[in-house]
């Protein structure tokens, strides 16, 4: 079953409410046979209960392990993962590939409207939006056509790019500046047929 990554985000909310530690892991670049397409989501609990996939079951009971981890330490952190054409096959795969994954920690609500709300909601109300982590800080922000939330100030150059890719509904690593790395979620609107069913692009 294919699990949609706003399932993952629901999900991941839902735990929160509920008391539990989280953590969210996102495929952040992916290069040729990848198991997962960039973008894709995976929430993970504090009992190492998890929704959503980013490599097709080759590798998330590892990246379970290292979520656990971020949970326990508070810090987020990158993970690579290669596919060797061996185990491509096995998977149901053309050629070998890779992934690499950004592992964070979610905090415990605080009674305010956060980040991850914002975007769950925005989705409900079918908004295109682009969730922006600096991956050395490990800050995020919400930007939107015409207004911009979160933990970290984005410059007009970064600004331009990030609205650049929310215009053509792709998520990409983006370099602003030689110090800077910024992984771009873009979430767009799902279309829906007459029924009101989602439909495929």
């Amino acid at each position: 079953m294919t699990v949609r990554g706003e399932d993952a985000l629901g999900a991941a909310l839902e735990w929160r409410a509920g008391g539990r530690e989280v953590a969210l892991v996102t495929v952040i670049r992916a290069w040729d046979s990848a198991p997962c397409p960039v973008g894709s989501l995976m929430a993970v609990d504090q009992g190492g209960v998890r929704v959503g996939s980013v490599s097709a079951g080759l590798i998330e009971e590892v990246v379970v392990e290292r979520a656990l981890e971020a949970m326990a330490d508070g810090e987020s952190r990158l993970l690579g993962h290669t596919v060797t054409d061996a185990r491509a096959k096995e998977a149901g795969l053309a050629c070998g590939g890779g992934i690499e994954l950004f592992l964070q920690p979610v905090g415990p609500l605080d009674g305010q409207p956060d980040l991850l709300e914002r975007l769950v909601r925005a989705q409900a109300e079918q908004r295109a939006v682009a969730f922006v982590t600096d991956l050395v800080m490990g800050l995020q922000s919400l930007v939107f056509e015409s207004v911009v939330h979160g933990g970290f100030g984005l410059d007009e150059p970064a600004l331009a790019m990030v609205r650049d890719l929310l215009a053509i509904g792709q998520s990409a690593v983006i370099e602003p500046t030689e110090d800077s790395r910024l992984f771009v979620h873009v979430f767009v609107p799902r279309l829906r047929d007459s029924t009101g069913a989602d439909a495929l692009a």
